[in-house]
């Protein structure tokens, strides 16, 4: 039932309590305690439904008779009903608060919305991702989590804004800017041309396994290009008896030229092994 009936007209006579009305269906749509107000005043209260055109107010009428005039009947009953239910939800909405954020428990959240987010933004806080884990969620993307199995930071750690390192991420790609380190600790490779080996402060190493050409100068291509280079060894690995004299005739950023040479003096063929150091930046 709606808050007002407004049907039809009315009509009363000063000093009576019978209420009468024309093109009115009050059976269905009013009962006792209702009001009836005719010009924004009230002018009584419903005391008994007589049919659908007569109505008894519980107090004779004391205004200026009225005759087919416009009217409005408030159903009070819905108004406190209305307000029941409301109080009711809201007494249930605080009950919820009071179980859960009010009482320091939160809901799991997601990664849009966390349980314990902040207002202004509500895609950052902390969430539950599964039992006994509180993920730290920035943006919308988990960048942390903290399980039985300790703290994993998923993206950069950092401390006093420079990196961290741990067993996943001290080997990988060294990098750096302007002299400083911006990547991982150590850089290990390899191809046909041997292996190598870098760190984050510049140094690198190559190494490598060549036979020496019998008839001319033998080069060595690095597995790594240097910045530049520090020093150079090379040894032959089989007939070293024979060896008397590895030589050296270019060093160069890219490449080692050298030769073995027998006791005779001539361009030997051996298995030697190869060594440079020096710095990738």
């Amino acid at each position: 039932m709606s808050l007002w009936y407004r049907t039809g007209t009315i009509s009363i006579t000063n000093g009576t309590s019978a209420l009468t009305g024309v093109g009115t269906a009050w059976v269905a749509n009013v009962s006792p305690g209702m009001m009836v107000v005719y010009d924004r005043q009230i002018i009584g209260e419903v005391q008994s439904v007589n049919s659908n055109t007569s109505i008894t107010l519980a107090t004779a009428y004391a205004g200026t008779t009225i005759s087919g005039g416009a009217y409005a009947i408030a159903n009070l009953g819905a108004v406190r009903d209305g307000l029941i239910a409301a109080v009711n939800d809201a007494l249930a909405a605080f009950q919820a608060e009071q179980d859960g954020p009010l009482s320091g428990r939160f809901g799991d959240g997601t990664l849009a919305e966390p349980g314990m987010a902040f207002l202004a933004d509500l895609n950052t806080g902390f969430r539950r991702p599964a039992a006994d884990q509180i993920g730290m969620v920035t943006g919308g993307v988990q960048r942390a989590l903290l399980s039985s199995a300790g703290f994993n930071a998923i993206t950069n750690l950092l401390l006093n804004g420079s990196q961290a390192f741990a067993r996943s991420n001290i080997l990988g790609t060294v990098s750096q800017s302007g002299g400083v380190p911006t990547g991982a600790v150590i850089e290990r490779g390899s191809n046909a041309n041997g292996r190598y080996v870098r760190f984050a402060d510049g140094t690198q190493i190559c190494t490598g396994t060549l036979t020496s050409g019998g008839a001319a100068d033998t080069v060595w291509t690095y597995p790594a290009a240097f910045a530049g280079v520090d020093g150079v060894t090379f040894a032959p690995m089989s007939g070293a008896a024979r060896i008397a004299n590895p030589t050296s005739t270019g060093i160069a950023i890219t490449t080692l030229t050298f030769n073995v040479f027998n006791l005779a003096g001539s361009r030997s063929a051996v298995n030697t092994a190869l060594f440079a150091i020096g710095r990738w930046f």
